[in-house]
């Protein structure tokens, strides 16, 4: 399993949550498999999102173009400053109320 992790600074949790839940491009079709969307407790203006795929070619294919077009205001308005980006392995996986690998 691998995960891309995005996190970025946004200006308005509601509609940036519109418009991701919008975009076909996160269904899918697109080899997502498992979709986490986090923010720092507290904090109304940060969010981390973790997209699960099946392999790391994936997960890149998802985020070249996610770097070039999600770049706008017009395609993100609730985006604000610069993305960070990086695809994580999965090496263990664990669930611990029942002592089992997950």
């Amino acid at each position: 399993m691998h995960t891309l992790r995005i996190e970025r600074a946004i200006g308005d949790y509601d509609i940036g949550k519109g418009a991701f839940d919008r975009d076909p491009a996160c269904g899918r079709e697109s080899g997502v498999r498992r979709c986490h969307v986090m923010r720092p407790s507290g904090s109304r203006h940060h969010v981390m999102i973790d997209l699960e795929f099946d392999t790391s070619s994936e997960a890149k294919a998802f985020l070249d173009p996610m770097q070039h077009d999600r770049r706008s205001r017009e395609a993100a308005p609730a985006l604000a400053g610069s993305v960070q980006a990086s695809i994580l392995e999965t090496l263990e996986r664990r669930n611990l109320r029942s002592g089992e690998a997950a």
